[in-house]
């Protein structure tokens, strides 16, 4: 049986917005609203006009998320970069059955990428140093050296495209 209309919960599905700002006079959208917006006929197109024509001196503005320029950031510390700095460190054997199992754990017992990187950073500090310019670098360098074991194999000279 339905409930009575005063008495019914409504849950607000949209994950964009469009917020009214008394105090700074602005109307403030996040950036899927502004997208969305630009389509006549949408829902959040005919929010806003509604919004302009309640508060037609208020300004339009998109809001912006602050970064945090402090924040450490590991983008390209792959499973496969940690797996071969590993090897290439003393115990390298011990600590590959580690990493086997953190990552195994994560892909498994939905763990997160951040625990076998919260494990890597504290079992091999040094990393840290390290900015996203270098793993990237790394990647590169081992993107030129598969061009080379390939031009190596068919005998050829020149540059192939890697197999995504």
């Amino acid at each position: 049986m339905p409930l009575p209309h005063n008495n019914r919960k409504e849950v607000n599905t949209m994950r964009n917005y469009l917020k009214v700002d008394d105090k700074n006079r602005r109307l403030i959208m996040d950036r899927t609203f502004n997208q969305n917006r630009r389509i006549v006929g949408s829902k959040e197109y005919d929010l806003l006009q509604r919004a302009k024509a309640d508060h037609p001196t208020y300004d339009v503005a998109i809001r912006h998320i602050k970064s945090n320029p402090e924040k450490q950031a590991y983008k390209h510390l792959t499973y496969e970069y940690m797996y071969e700095y590993v090897s290439k460190h003393p115990k390298a054997e011990e600590r590959k059955k580690e990493l086997d199992e953190m990552i195994l754990r994560a892909r498994c017992h939905l763990e997160k990428y951040g625990n076998v990187k919260k494990w890597f950073l504290a079992a091999y500090p040094d990393i840290s140093d390290f900015t996203p310019a270098d793993f990237k670098d790394i990647q590169t360098a081992k993107a030129d050296s598969l061009f080379e074991v390939v031009e190596v194999a068919r005998g050829e000279n020149t540059e192939l495209p890697l197999a995504s």
